[in-house]
């Protein structure tokens, strides 16, 4: 499953990370949204699998 391709249209900013911007909804430590704006990485399905 890939992520959305508009997520920074269609979800809110709910916080900031190392200097990138969260993309909810988040309520740690289940759903931890998306990290970043150029490159976006949803932690909720990412499985490191280096595809």
């Amino acid at each position: 499953m890939g992520i959305d391709p508009n997520y920074r249209q269609s979800r809110q900013v709910v916080g900031e990370h190392e200097g990138h911007k969260i993309y909810g909804p988040v309520d740690e430590p289940k759903v931890l949204g998306v990290h970043g704006t150029i490159v976006g990485v949803d932690f909720d399905v990412c499985i490191a699998d280096g595809s």
